[in-house]
This record gives C-alpha cells, sequence and structure tokens, in this order.
C-alpha cells in the first residue's frame, strides 16, 4: 500500500511550468485523490518552484538513462487479460508519468480497447493499486471500462488502495474485489487548490474582460466570490462522480452519497458492508474462477439497501464456484423496479431516452 505513496514523494523537481498538461497543470485542476496524496504533491510542486528545473530530455541524451517506467502491456493467463497498475492516475503521458511513476489514463484505456479487440482474451482484470489521481480523463476511463464490460466480463481488483478517481474506474467493472481486509477502499470525493505566492506576483498585472475569467487568479488572495465560484465546480464534479457510482453500483444516488460517498475510505469488509466491494479473493482464485467460466463475470453486480449482495443486472444466476478455497458467491437478478430505476439515473447522466438507456444497459424492452 505504501509503493503508490512512494513514488509520488520520490519525484523530482520537474521543467516545462507553461506545459497545461505537466505538473503545473495538473497542479491546478480539480482531483480525486486522498488528501495525503493530494498534500504530497502539493509539496512536490512547492519544492519544484524553489529549486532549480531538470531538463528531463538534456539528462536522458547526456547519460543515455531513461527517466520513464515502461508500463507492461497485460498479460493473458487462460483467456484473462491482466492489467496492472497504480500510482496516481494522470490524463495522459507527462512529465508526471514519466518521472512520478504515475498511470495515464489515456494508457490504461489502450490496454482496455486493445484486450477487447483481442480474439486470446475472454475476460479482463483491471489490477489496480492507487490513491486516485486527476479528474480529468477519469471519467472518461470510467466510460471504456463500462463500455468494455458490456463485450466481455471486466472485474476490477485491488490488493493495497482503490481510492477515488481509482475507484471511479474501477468501479466502472462488472464487479469488484479486494485481496484482503486491509484493502482501502471508496474516498469519493473531490479536493482542488489555490495557490498565491506575493512574491511570484509582483510586477504582475493582469488585464482580463469576463467577470469569471480569472475569478481565482493565483496572482491574488482568494476572494470569496473566487472561493464561492471554486466551490461550486467542485460541487458539480463531487456530484458528476456520486452519480456515476450510482450508476455503475446499482443504487440511487442518494444513497451513494448518504451510505458511499462523502470522502469516506473504508477498509476491507467495510466495503463490501457499504458496497462498494463484492467480495474478497486472492487475485490466483479470481483468475482461475475467471478462466473457467468468464459468464459468470459478465453480467453487472448490482447492491441493494446498505450491504452489498452481489446482485447482478439480469440473466440466471450462475452455481456458486469454488476456486483455490476462495467463494464466488451466486448473483441475485435485478427486479424490474432496481432496472427502471437504473435506466433513469443513466438517461439523465447521459442525455438520452429511457428505451434506449435499457437497452445500452442490457436490460430487456
Amino acid at each position: 500500500m505504501q509503493s503508490s505513496t512512494r513514488k509520488s514523494i520520490a519525484c523530482p523537481t520537474l521543467s516545462n511550468d507553461d506545459n497545461p498538461t505537466g505538473l503545473a497543470g495538473l497542479i491546478r485542476a480539480p482531483w480525486a485523490i486522498t488528501i495525503e496524496s493530494f498534500e504530497n504533491l502539493i509539496s512536490i510542486y512547492a519544492a519544484h518552484l524553489r529549486s532549480p528545473k531538470v531538463d528531463i530530455e538534456a539528462f536522458e541524451k547526456r547519460t543515455g538513462f531513461s527517466l520513464a517506467t515502461p508500463r507492461a502491456d497485460y498479460q493473458v493467463d487462460r483467456g484473462v487479460a491482466v492489467i496492472s497498475f497504480d500510482g496516481l492516475i494522470a490524463p495522459k503521458a507527462n512529465l508526471l508519468t514519466r518521472v512520478c511513476g504515475a498511470t495515464s489514463a489515456q494508457w490504461v484505456a489502450g490496454q482496455v480497447n486493445a484486450a477487447i479487440a483481442d480474439p486470446l482474451v475472454k475476460s479482463i482484470i483491471l489490477v489496480i493499486d492507487s490513491p486516485g489521481g486527476s479528474v480529468s480523463g477519469s471519467p472518461e476511463l470510467a466510460q471504456i471500462v463500462f463500455d468494455a464490460a458490456r463485450k466481455k466480463p471486466v472485474v476490477a481488483y485491488s490488493d493495497g488502495m482503490l481510492l477515488s478517481a481509482a475507484y471511479w474506474i474501477g468501479s466502472a467493472a462488472n464487479a469488484v474485489y479486494i485481496s484482503g481486509p486491509t484493502v482501502h477502499v471508496g474516498s469519493i470525493g473531490i479536493v482542488a487548490t489555490h495557490s498565491h505566492d506575493p512574491a511570484s506576483s509582483l510586477g504582475q498585472t493582469e488585464i482580463v474582460a469576463g467577470r469569471y475569467k480569472r475569478i481565482a487568479t493565483s496572482l491574488a488572495p482568494l476572494s470569496a466570490a473566487g472561493a464561492a465560484y471554486m466551490q461550486d465546480q467542485v460541487n458539480y464534479l463531487y456530484e458528476v462522480f456520486v452519480n456515476a457510482v450510482a450508476l455503475y453500483r446499482g443504487v440511487t444516488p442518494e444513497h451513494a452519497a448518504a451510505h458511499m460517498a462523502e470522502g469516506r475510505m473504508f477498509i476491507g469488509k467495510q466495503a463490501i458492508d457499504a458496497g462498494l466491494v463484492d467480495e474478497i479473493s486472492p487475485l490466483g482464485a479470481l483468475v482461475s474462477a475467471m478462466a473457467s467460466n468468464p459468464g459468470a463475470f459478465a453480467k453487472r453486480r448490482r447492491i441493494t439497501g446498505h450491504r452489498a449482495i452481489g446482485a447482478r443486472a439480469q440473466g440466471t444466476a450462475p452455481k456458486q464456484l469454488t476456486s483455490q478455497g476462495s467463494q464466488f458467491i451466486a448473483p441475485r437478478v435485478l427486479t424490474a423496479n432496481e432496472q427502471a430505476d437504473a435506466a433513469v439515473a443513466y438517461s439523465k447522466q447521459h442525455g438520452i431516452g429511457i428505451v434506449q438507456a435499457l437497452k445500452t444497459l442490457g436490460f430487456a424492452t
């Protein structure tokens, strides 16, 4: 569980502050991440501003040593594609992913799409150990996972952390598994920051048009109007996050907000009781179960009430599976009313009709 945090802290100071997809641009954007990891990121950026900058390209050219940490493509085990990623999640490959060990959402999307197109792949496991990451790119990746799970069985798995943006992505799978009773899950929330350094703003004057163009400028202390504007944006993103989790886990947004969100972190069985996780299983047992019967994971798990009960979207409940001593509980079929509620939520989120939403979710119409 400490590996992701360690990667964040170890990040050296970087150049290219003007790059909107670099470290500076990401720092100013909203994040779905644990507060500890976000504070680490802020401290890295503060050190970056104070220290001489590393010219990454010049260093690599001079030494012949690449600072990039290449990620291995998915591995196929008996028809199961295992896609592993960890650390902070950033929207695309940049200096943060090159040096700090962060994961590019763009890279994960490419892996998922490649596995879907691979005829040797019958099902997919996303093995995730992450404290979260940037809001930018996370909902799009979650949608890719959600769409992929309608084509081939997709399961999310964690043996460390499945938090914030990482849970946003993982919850889009048909089911969520963890390795044991100490895995941290949840932390559904949004954080943004405003920094003002008087020394850096000396001699600078901004000329703007438009009331909200620079209402939260870093060249001046945050005003009440600027704080309210930022809070409105954070509130909106939080609502989008909660609604997505509600859709993926088959509950109402009100239930997700009351029992699964508010930035709370759940550990092990707490996450199962809250409905964020379906089962505890060793990774090897899960791979074996998906390899022997991928159809058992082809339908979406759903929960009811305040406790996960392994409900799936539709279809006949498969027989109970036992693999290497780990039990996989037979799912319950959603009622017609539960299917309707899920379709209404999906139609509102994506601006489509109820009938189209029912078909997209795989419900009978």
